[in-house]
């Protein structure tokens, strides 16, 4: 038997492509079918309205991890505020050394549209709130669409979780710089050669580097950082290389908020918005293009909202200098005195 989409109770069978090529015994069909059924009487409908007696129940839409941390901050905002919260990411692995008193993180299940109100809404009147300067931090705005469904919230402000779980036994037995070089929009990331260089600035100064890759694309990546130790981790993996790392400097990435989460030295390397509103309340140093340069305006806003992605690698973030990264990690490190300023090629 194979589950398909029911269009007359949608609320009930709103199948995933995955689940729907899916064999299934009869049994097995009935049994996922009376789960589900149970689910949605339990959730249907608007989410509780006394969130002092039924508690908090959301959820996030977006696919990366760097919302699962910043929607998680919201939930430990809405805790420290008095309320009971139960929080559905799709990303709980990744989440699981961060703990906060009155919130409870669970998996996305495949029925999700239930799993109360969704923190992750009208992403370009986020990025226009932010440019236009009222909004500081994109953790309130996710709190902010919890309050929609909530309306007698009463104030509350995005937190970081109370308790962070050690690292474990470092994968690596010396000390390192991690470097994340990746990110799931291309356009987010600081051109190849700049981190190359960086990783070839470090070891000049005495510091070995562990690059965190995706699995696909970690043959290239040992192709390109000769000089660091490069790794495709899995999620523990990653968590004890982030956790054990002395600072990691990465792109507006996955590993960035987790290195922050973790309240780890961390940089950020962006152009899009600053580090402020992406990774508030957890501590993290943007590095910039100059004014002039900044794509915030000409890569994410036009006058009809967003514009397509660019079809190439950002530009101004290439104008951001290896010098000027090395030298926030140096500061990071606590390390004194500053490096030499690349030599200008002569014309």
């Amino acid at each position: 038997m194979r589950l398909a989409r029911n269009p007359s109770n949608n609320a009930v069978c709103d199948w995933s492509p995955e689940l729907a090529q899916h064999e299934l015994s009869p049994d097995e069909a009935r049994a996922y079918l009376m789960s589900i059924r149970s689910t949605a009487r339990a959730f249907s409908g608007p989410p509780p309205t006394d969130p002092d007696v039924d508690g908090i129940m959301f959820h996030t839409s977006a696919q990366g991890i760097g919302d699962a941390v910043t929607c998680l901050y919201a939930a430990c905002g809405l805790a420290n505020a008095g309320y009971r919260v139960t929080y559905y990411t799709k990303h709980t692995d990744w989440l699981v050394k961060a703990s906060h008193p009155g919130v409870d993180i669970k998996p996305l299940p495949l029925y999700s549209d239930a799993m109360g109100s969704n923190c992750n809404l009208d992403y370009p009147a986020e990025l226009t709130a932010a440019y236009e300067g009222r909004l500081k931090w994109r953790s309130q705005w996710k709190l902010d669409n919890i309050v929609k469904t909530y309306k007698e919230l009463r104030p509350v402000t995005p937190a970081s979780p109370q308790a962070i779980a050690e690292p474990g036994v470092p994968l690596i037995e010396y000390p390192y710089v991690a470097l994340a070089p990746y990110s799931m929009h291309a356009i987010r990331e600081w051109h190849a050669a700049h981190w190359a260089r960086l990783a070839l600035m470090l070891k000049e100064h005495g510091l070995r580097t562990v690059v965190l890759s995706p699995k696909d694309k970690e043959a290239e990546a040992s192709a390109f950082f000769v000089n660091s130790k490069v790794m495709a981790p899995s999620i523990p993996e990653a968590l004890n290389l982030i956790g054990n790392a002395m600072v990691l400097a990465g792109n507006d990435s996955g590993p960035a908020h987790i290195s922050a989460l973790l309240r780890k030295k961390t940089i950020c390397i962006q152009s899009q918005t600053t580090a402020e509103h992406v990774f508030s309340p957890g501590r993290v140093t943007g590095m910039y293009p100059s004014e002039k340069e900044n794509c915030r305006f000409c890569y994410w806003q036009a006058a009809g909202g967003i514009i397509p992605a660019c079809t190439s690698m950002c530009s101004a973030m290439a104008t951001i200098s290896t010098h000027d990264v090395m030298e926030s990690v140096l500061l990071e490190l606590g390390k004194t005195g500053t490096i030499a300023a690349p030599r200008k090629r002569r014309s």
